[in-house]
């Protein structure tokens, strides 16, 4: 009974060895992927962080297209004004150019019959 005992002993120590000799390699592997997890829960907070800065980056972009876009419809109309108020005035000139053409050939066709006139006398 003795020997039964002590062989059963030893096959129960053996068993809690070869449980703990797991326990310790699944604890060693837990270990690592702990430590793994960590590492990529870090790139992911890293990523965060550049997804953070990336999208205030766009939003400061956003506004600067947006000032840039009200500045050039701005100066697209004082195009359009000034534009408009070059056409007026040239054409204002060109009435005047031909109302002095006009008064130019008045008075040519006037001098030309008042030479005829003298002629004729």
């Amino acid at each position: 009974k003795s020997q039964q005992s002590e062989t059963r002993n030893r096959s129960l120590l053996k068993d809690e060895d070869d449980i703990l000799q797991a326990l310790r390699k699944e604890t060693t592997l837990l270990k690592k992927e702990k430590e793994t997890l960590e590492r990529e829960l870090e790139h992911v907070n890293d990523v965060e962080a550049q997804a953070r800065v990336v999208a205030g980056e766009k939003a400061k972009l956003n506004e600067a297209v947006m000032q840039l876009q009200h500045t050039i419809g701005m100066y697209e109309q004082k195009l359009k004004t000034e534009a408009a108020s070059q056409n007026a005035r040239i054409l204002s000139l060109v009435a005047k150019l031909e109302q002095e053409e006009a008064a130019h050939r008045s008075t040519k066709e006037q001098l030309q019959e008042g030479c005829e006139e003298m002629g004729k006398q």
